[in-house]
């Protein structure tokens, strides 16, 4: 069951000028809250034919869910978001009000987007970024207390962090820096799975 408010236009035509008329589709979970005049529309034929929404995210006022987005838990969009095709979120994510995001942008798990922001590039796990252009302001430490990250964990995510962005390394050196000293865990090797499947590169 979702709630979805007044105003709201629901897997409409994408606005895409590829589109012609193909059969394709928007799939929503439950629980989600889908606030007024959201817009949120269906896949393309190129981008897999499919938009989709997952469970219990909140999508706050005049926000837009392009075609092929893929958006995935627990998810907040505070107002007037605004998400380009093909954009991928992953669960707890936090986009602050007025944020755009660029086609084909990943925003990982737990990730966290100031207001105003604009964000051209993949946002790893864990991490807060802010600004026009996004930049990286360290970790979203709020995020992680508050979806039960264990003080352990969290200073694991802080070594990472470190290793990527305070020790003068390419993303491939700082895998691998990371593979070598890190303890292994499900956040970690999610952290680093995500790094190695940056298309456009990340936010520094």
């Amino acid at each position: 069951r979702n709630q979805i408010f007044h105003g709201a236009s629901i897997g409409l035509e994408p606005q895409d000028m590829k589109f012609k008329g193909e059969e394709t589709y928007l799939f929503i979970g439950d629980n989600n809250i889908i606030r007024e005049n959201v817009t949120i529309h269906r896949g393309t034929e190129e981008g897999g034919g499919e938009t989709r929404i997952g469970n219990n995210n909140l999508i706050m006022a005049y926000c837009h869910v392009a075609h092929d987005c893929q958006l995935g838990n627990h998810i907040i969009m505070s107002n007037a978001t605004n998400l380009a095709g093909h954009v991928i979120i992953e669960d707890y994510a936090v986009l602050a009000g007025l944020t755009g995001i660029h086609q084909f942008v990943r925003l990982g798990k737990m990730a966290m987007v100031g207001a105003h922001s604009k964000v051209v590039k993949d946002v790893p796990p864990y991490i807060l970024v802010d600004g026009h252009p996004a930049r990286v302001n360290g970790i979203n430490v709020v995020g992680l207390r508050r979806n039960g990250v264990s003080p352990e964990l969290r200073q694991e995510i802080k070594r990472a962090y470190k290793i990527l962005y305070r020790s003068n390394l390419n993303i491939s050196q700082a895998i691998e820096k990371m593979d070598q000293e890190l303890e292994t865990s499900p956040e970690i090797e999610h952290f680093l799975r995500f790094l190695r499947n940056a298309q456009r590169g990340i936010c520094r």
